[in-house]
């Protein structure tokens, strides 16, 4: 019974840093605002 419990954290730890590090390679990668900008900038910058 443990060692399930133990395994099943274990999952639950692993899918929640490999998702941490998912969003943190999304916030670090610019995208392009619209198709009328031609610079790279965060969402939060977007004018419109």
């Amino acid at each position: 019974m443990f060692e399930r419990f133990t395994k099943d954290a274990r999952a639950v730890v692993k899918g929640a840093v490999e998702q941490a590090e998912k969003a943190v390679r999304r916030a670090s990668t610019p995208s392009i605002c619209c198709s009328r900008c031609s610079t790279a900038r965060p969402a939060a910058a977007r004018s419109h």
